[in-house]
């Protein structure tokens, strides 16, 4: 990662996994925020030494009927990946390793529902992958971007999803035209050129995607994500060429 970005190392404080969040981690988070507000000091004080502020609200995760369509239920774990909102605080909370097997990236799931705090990208992701492993027939593959503004790399990454026919993603952004796509492309090309033509209307340009292989519906598997089965320039994503 380059410039900050929708990526997921471009958050210069992690929690290793610990909670509560331990307090010289969590003081770092609040004197970075207060090196970029314009009130600095001065609202970190009135929030912190507060003691009515109201509680807020924990998601609860989607639960499905038998008979429910697959794309009601994407969009019900969709919902439910948005209203655990954006992680703007300068603090990834939640720790992901690529690297690591599935079965310890869906623990980390696990604890993204028990904790129920704002997360990025990747971690949306990695909790796409939990909420949608008990509906076998969705395949669901890792879906990465590299885009450009003003000279600054930004990377961002989807669940892309594909079920009878159709493709479609599920996901976090800042920009809410990059991540949720409704199971209707007829073609992988298709989502694609979707994303490509949002990018643009946000003023940037895309200058590679990857592409994973599916991802298994075995939560307990110690196989590893192929985040990376290929990569292309965006500028080669011609229809004729997929």
């Amino acid at each position: 990662m380059g410039q900050q970005g929708e990526g997921e190392n471009d958050l210069a404080l992690v929690n290793k996994g610990t909670f509560p969040v331990p307090p010289d981690l969590w003081n770092k988070m609040w004197k970075r925020a207060e090196s970029i507000h314009p009130d600095n000091k001065k609202i970190s004080a009135h929030i912190r030494g507060s003691h009515d502020i109201p509680n807020v609200p924990i998601p609860s995760p989607p639960t499905f009927k038998a008979t429910q369509p697959v794309s009601e239920k994407l969009h019900l774990i969709q919902n439910y990946i948005s209203e655990l909102q954006y992680d703007y605080t300068g603090l990834q909370f939640f720790e992901i390793k690529k690297g690591r097997p599935l079965c310890r990236l869906m623990d980390v799931a696990k604890t993204i529902i028990r904790e129920s705090l704002p997360i990025k990208c990747l971690e949306a992701v990695i909790l796409a992958i939990y909420l949608t492993s008990e509906i076998p027939a969705v395949h669901r593959f890792p879906l990465a971007f590299k885009s450009n503004f003003e000279s600054n790399t930004f990377k961002h990454i989807v669940l892309g999803i594909y079920y009878n026919g159709k493709f479609g993603a599920l996901g976090l952004s800042r920009r809410d035209t990059l991540m949720f796509k409704p199971l209707k492309y007829e073609t992988l090309y298709d989502l694609l050129e979707e994303f490509i033509t949002c990018y643009k209307n946000c003023y940037h340009t895309v200058d590679r995607i990857k592409i994973g292989l599916p991802v298994s519906h075995d939560n307990q598997s110690m196989e590893g994500i192929m985040w990376k089965y290929t990569s292309i320039k965006s500028i080669e994503a011609s229809e004729q060429g997929f």
